[in-house]
């Protein structure tokens, strides 16, 4: 848990190292590609993604849809709506490569909020800075479909680690013409190698 340690430090400088009690609570997974996360994590855990890449996919009239993407170095609830057995309306997380997921289920975090308040308050920070980085991709990515790409291009190349299809769903690209720039667009980043803001 190398990145959650030094986040960790960073965000409760007393310490050196996350306490013991929070390590004897947090559950690890390993995920391989393409394995969801419904039945293994309880609703309402608290997700931290140490390694990988994993997205949001929605399901609506039998079809699933790619609306979200998370990787390392950001945290997420599982929600109960994530489990909903409405036929409109499903939802499941899972992984695009291979990956390495922490979590605390609601029982032992609710252990925490007594006997480690400071990891408390890291989980409050991290996720705000995960939600406020999660509204700025949102806003920047609602201008007119042709630009979304290049707004990619520019701020979110991490994002190329999706499958081209889903990316392409998540920025709403319907045109056959913008879905070939997309795919251009990530090969180049590809053959290229990682830019700087591949680096969480």
């Amino acid at each position: 848990m190398r990145r959650l340690n030094r986040f960790f430090q960073k965000a409760a400088p007393l310490h050196n190292t996350i306490p013991q009690p929070v390590i004897n609570r947090l559950q690890k997974l390993e995920l391989s590609p393409g394995q969801p996360i419904l039945n293994e994590v309880p609703p309402n855990s608290w997700i931290f993604i140490e390694e990988g890449f994993l997205m949001l996919i929605k399901q609506k009239d039998e079809k699933w849809f790619c609306i979200d993407f998370y990787y390392e170095g950001v945290d997420i609830y599982f929600h109960p709506e994530f489990t909903s057995d409405a036929k409109d309306k499903r939802y499941e997380v899972c992984a695009v490569e291979r990956s390495v997921i922490y979590y605390l289920s609601p029982n032992d975090e609710d252990d925490l909020r007594e006997i480690c308040p400071d990891f408390l308050h890291v989980i409050m920070v991290l996720s705000h800075r995960t939600d406020m980085r999660n509204q700025r991709r949102w806003v920047s990515l609602r201008d007119l479909p042709m630009t979304r790409i290049q707004q990619i291009q520019k701020h979110y190349t991490i994002l190329f680690r999706a499958p081209t299809y889903a990316l392409a769903e998540y920025l709403g690209l319907r045109s056959k013409t913008l879905k070939m720039e997309l795919r251009t667009a990530q090969q180049q980043h590809q053959e290229r190698g990682k830019g700087p803001n591949d680096q969480i």
